[in-house]
């Protein structure tokens, strides 16, 4: 659950005094801090199409009102500037530096300026993360087990059939989509068979909900098309826990998938590599007191992590925990980066143009730049 307005100010001082200042020159540093007496600024998500341009987008909670928000920077992130939206936003994924796109609660929005200004195309409120091959075609998850396509840049969507589900669609959700080739595709899915769906994303729209909210039993799994999106097969499960938090594609096609599990479980989260072809998935990481919120692959094998240090015992958080970025080369120990003391956060959110340049945002308002020196240095370089 995130906490709005003063609750997270005060966790933040509670988390300084805790840790105290990270000595030395931090790795990743804060570019950006919504540092307002009567206001929080929730990042939901983050895409960055060059090392220049990153638009992340989230709301600015005050009080009891959310205001939809995207933070825009096309400086590398010297400079960031807030641009009000009129729907709350689930995803964004920028093409290139001008043309993007939000899924939000009500609408698909598009940009043609590099997200200074907005415009809704289409009229659908299900869909949970866009993914875009050209200006034209695209492609979406969504909920109520549905997949979905568009040939016009987002002002149509159809809906291409998915063969092999086992569970009732008002079961499943599809959490991720990506295309690691022209022509073959995956999605991940989780289907929850007793019928008690997860809470409403983002978290912030029903935060009483949130707070009681127990994860049910889930069976997540993944879908594949070859033939560039236009029919779905389901493939093989794997994992019969937790929740799917997000997903990215490898270099080798695979789908690296970020685990969350329920409070109390063994391990309260895990990176997975899940092969599309099949098998039982490789974790990547997993630690007992790191949180993992997302994880992308480096160019040269390996994973950068965002992860958070749990103040107490609990991985439910109920308050901000102490950032911390992981990253794991191949199969070496994992490392922990030098991160910027003033970084606590519940969950967090990592973005990458070319697998050099590196940034996280967090739902205490917060965006940082991993900046590689010494012993932290990206392979390959």
């Amino acid at each position: 659950m995130r906490f709005p307005g003063a609750v997270l100010l005060l966790a933040g001082a509670l988390s300084l005094s805790l840790y105290g200042e990270q000595p030395g020159e931090p790795n990743w540093k804060m570019q950006f801090f919504h540092d307002k007496l009567d206001s929080t600024l929730i990042f939901e998500d983050l895409d960055c199409s060059s090392a220049a341009h990153c638009v992340a987008v989230g709301a600015i909670s005050k009080g009891d009102d959310m205001h939809p928000t995207a933070l825009v920077t096309s400086d590398g992130g010297e400079h960031w500037t807030y641009v009000d939206l009129k729907d709350t936003p689930y995803s964004v994924f920028f093409l290139n530096d001008s043309l993007g796109w939000i899924t939000g609660a009500k609408k698909v929005w598009r940009t043609e300026n590099g997200g200074l200004k907005w415009s809704d195309v289409a009229k659908v409120d299900d869909l949970e993360q866009a993914v875009f091959q050209d200006a034209n075609h695209g492609w979406a998850a969504g909920r109520d087990g549905k997949l979905y396509e568009t040939v016009d840049g987002g002002k149509k969507w159809t809906n291409p059939s998915v063969g092999g589900l086992t569970w009732p669609e008002k079961q499943i959700g599809f959490a991720g989509i990506a295309f690691p080739t022209s022509h073959a595709a995956f999605a991940i899915g989780t289907a929850f068979p007793f019928g008690q769906l997860r809470v409403s994303r983002p978290e912030w729209l029903d935060p009483h909900s949130a707070q009681h909210y127990r994860t049910p039993p889930a069976m997540s799994f993944l879908v594949m098309s070859k033939d560039e999106g236009r029919t779905w097969q389901t493939g093989s499960t794997f994992s019969k826990t937790g929740t799917v938090a997000n997903v990215h594609p490898t270099r080798e096609g695979h789908a690296l998938v970020v685990m969350r599990y329920p409070d109390g479980s063994e391990w309260p989260s895990a990176v997975l590599d899940v092969d599309p072809a099949g098998g039982e998935p490789t974790v990547v990481f997993r630690e007992k007191n790191r949180i993992v919120r997302d994880a992308l692959p480096l160019p040269d094998g390996g994973v950068m992590i965002a992860a958070i240090e749990p103040p107490g015992t609990s991985a439910a958080l109920p308050i901000p925990g102490k950032l911390k970025m992981i990253q794991q080369d191949g199969g070496n120990t994992p490392h922990e980066h030098n991160v910027d003391y003033r970084a606590v956060a519940s969950n967090a959110l990592l973005a990458s143009s070319d697998g050099k340049n590196f940034w996280v945002a967090t739902d205490t308002g917060m965006i940082l730049r991993f900046e590689p020196s010494g012993g932290n240095k990206l392979p390959g370089h």
